[in-house]
């Protein structure tokens, strides 16, 4: 989606960017968050990806699909490291 972005000026780009990295955040933060919160998962957001324990990851990936999904309409690749 981003590489189909015209850009036309730099004041655009750092809009675009911005606008991006909010959408991201409220993904992430906001909406992944507040769900392990109620699920009492241990869910640590950082730059690209999170922390948890080895026991909740399965459900934290599904929880992280289900809010991309829903926020973007497309799923998300989550590489385990």
């Amino acid at each position: 989606m981003m590489s189909k972005k015209v850009i036309t000026h730099k004041k655009h780009r750092s809009q675009f960017s911005c606008d991006v990295m909010k959408r991201e955040s409220k993904v992430m933060v906001d909406m992944v968050g507040e769900q392990c919160m109620k699920e009492k998962l241990v869910y640590l957001p950082i730059h690209d990806g999170f922390l948890t324990l080895p026991s909740q990851y399965d459900r934290i990936c599904e929880i992280v699909t289900e809010c991309f999904q829903m926020e973007t309409g497309s799923t998300p690749k989550i590489k385990r490291k």
